[in-house]
């Protein structure tokens, strides 16, 4: 009978044997296991992951319903403030500028246009008015090109050196490539 040496007894019960696979992995300790517990964290981290940022999003305080309630009173406050204001003085146009971007905002182009054409038959030379009845007849289904394209042209008209008139230079431009393709 042969007695095996003391490193081989330790080789086989710690599995370093190549020939003793077999054994090694009965005993749990296959050469794959750690390659495949990296593979298992893996996995589960990146559930966690998922599920974490999930969580994050819908506790986020923005939109919770009281905040969205609370944000619709103050919009609606301040609709209510600058409605009061032009029915104090009509020929304020900066309240009507704003009431605009708050009806644009929300959707009610054909409003926001009314505010923003009221400032300018008020003072015609109002180019942030000019500049947003541009967008409003872009926002048109279909889009009304002509009708932005005259609206901008009147910036360059008023401020022709302007930081707008330069903008409103290639957003037209822009209208140029869309209409050509």
């Amino acid at each position: 009978m042969q007695t095996a040496s003391s490193e081989e007894t330790e080789a086989f019960y710690l599995g370093l044997d190549d020939e003793d696979d077999i054994v090694a992995e009965r005993r749990g300790t296959s050469k794959r296991s750690p390659r495949t517990a990296v593979v298992i964290a893996i996995i589960i981290g990146i559930v966690v992951g998922i599920w974490y940022a999930g969580r994050a999003q819908e506790s986020d305080p923005m939109l919770s319903a009281p905040d969205a309630q609370a944000a619709m009173e103050e919009v609606a406050i301040r609709l209510e403030a600058l409605r009061d204001e032009i029915a104090a003085d009509p020929t304020n146009v900066e309240p009507r500028l704003e009431l605009g971007v708050m009806y644009y905002n929300a959707g009610m182009l054909e409003e926001a246009g009314q505010e923003w054409q009221k400032v300018v038959d008020i003072d015609p030379k109002n180019v942030d008015a000019w500049y947003n009845l541009g967008y409003v007849a872009l926002a048109q289904t279909p889009a009304d090109v002509k009708g932005a394209k005259e609206a901008w042209d009147k910036i360059a008209e008023i401020d022709p050196d302007s930081e707008l008139a330069q903008t409103v230079e290639l957003h037209l431009s822009g209208l140029d490539t869309t209409e050509e393709n």
